[in-house]
């Protein structure tokens, strides 16, 4: 090959890998979570059964990054590179406006906005009404998410994880899950201290098992955000996430098989901090 022509493929192939940065990662985190164990743990013992229970709330995601269940720290060398690659988060400030987003809104505002429009009204006027209101008040991408819904929730069905008469789950366990782990991560790189972390998990936390009856519950609502923010798309990482999700729910290490579901949390109000 040509010196010029390899320069040329070179350049290429690194501008690729730029821009295709995030799917790579998403990849090689399924792949790492197919073949290793994904249940990593600490043996942190100073940790308060609330903590604890407020640790596990955010175990779909803690899981399919490899981090330890039962620790504050994650065990991860990249977590910057997480909050950076998947986030936009480059500070400190960048991560406490994300975390105020997530507590007060996140992406369950528009998808709750779509759910109570269509609540009690029959499937054959639903998407007629959608379309309507959505023009009436000139926002277009209330139709979209109506029909993402409607995607995400017949995935969910086929695949047993929501029962075919079931209303859809609320989403808060797909921003809170989330947000728990954003916490952890800051606390890996500095930009939070352990008590600013513990106020913002375990109110989130608190929030969450007011909102749910079970794990199984909780983290189905957490594969319906995921699958909403996929477009109602399966593709490799939803297959990882529901292997991940039975094996929380069936291995006897598993924090949600030793943790009963309604321990005595600490309240809080959630977007205080």
């Amino acid at each position: 090959m040509p010196t010029y022509a390899y320069f040329a493929f070179v350049v290429v192939a690194i501008s690729w890998i730029v821009r295709n940065k995030a799917r790579l990662l998403s990849i090689q985190r399924a792949i790492g979570g197919i073949l290793g164990d994904p249940l990593r743990f600490k043996g942190d013992t100073a940790l308060s059964s609330e903590q604890r229970w407020a640790i596990a709330a955010g175990a779909d995601l803690a899981v399919r990054n490899g981090q330890f269940l039962d620790a504050l720290p994650t065990g991860l060398t990249h977590a910057h590179e997480i909050l950076s690659t998947w986030w936009g988060i480059e500070s400190r400030e960048d991560a406490l406006d994300m975390l105020r987003h997530l507590a007060r809104e996140g992406h369950r505002a528009s998808y709750q906005q779509v759910v109570t429009l269509v609540r009690g009204q029959p499937e054959s006027q639903q998407r007629a009404l959608i379309e309507r209101v959505a023009f009436d008040i000139e926002q277009p991408e209330l139709a979209e998410t109506f029909e993402t819904l409607l995607a995400s929730q017949r995935l969910l069905v086929d695949d047993g994880l929501l029962a075919a008469d079931a209303a859809p789950p609320n989403l808060l366990a797909w921003d809170l899950g989330r947000l728990i782990n954003i916490c952890r991560w800051c606390f890996d790189v500095g930009w939070l201290s352990e008590e600013e972390c513990w106020r913002h998990i375990l109110p989130a936390a608190d929030a969450l098992q007011r909102e749910y009856d079970s794990w199984s519950e909780l983290s189905t609502a957490y594969v319906m955000g995921f699958v909403m923010w996929k477009g109602g798309d399966p593709d490799l990482e939803y297959g990882v996430l529901k292997s991940d999700r039975k094996l929380l729910l069936s291995d006897a290490r598993s924090p949600w098989k030793r943790l009963a579901f309604s321990p005595v949390l600490l309240g809080g109000e959630l977007a205080r901090a």
